[in-house]
């Protein structure tokens, strides 16, 4: 996979997003088409900022709890502004 860094690091952590049982590093690599070095360096990294978890009995890379929270937060300070114009064609009257 050509692209920079930061573009296979989001598409590692997309990867991710629906294996709730994990990966193992070979099979993120070969998703990625990346050699399982480059893989480890980015998990490794990404693990130490909290964003991944390597489970200890499998050795399976998951996402962790903190983009959960990330996005929390997000629709805490910016959620009205997303759902106001939802809630407003779907009130009675407004259509």
């Amino acid at each position: 996979m050509a692209g920079s860094q930061i573009e296979r690091a989001f598409s590692l952590v997309e990867s991710l997003t629906g294996e709730p049982q994990g990966l193992p590093l070979q099979t993120l690599a070969e998703r990625l088409d990346i050699p399982k070095s480059a893989a480890h360096r980015m998990l490794t990294e990404l693990v130490r900022l909290g964003y991944v978890r390597q489970n200890r009995e499998n050795s399976r890379y998951q996402l962790s709890a903190k983009l959960v929270a990330l996005g929390f937060r997000y629709l805490a300070s910016n959620g009205a502004d997303i759902i106001q114009p939802i809630l407003d064609r779907l009130a009675p009257g407004q259509r």
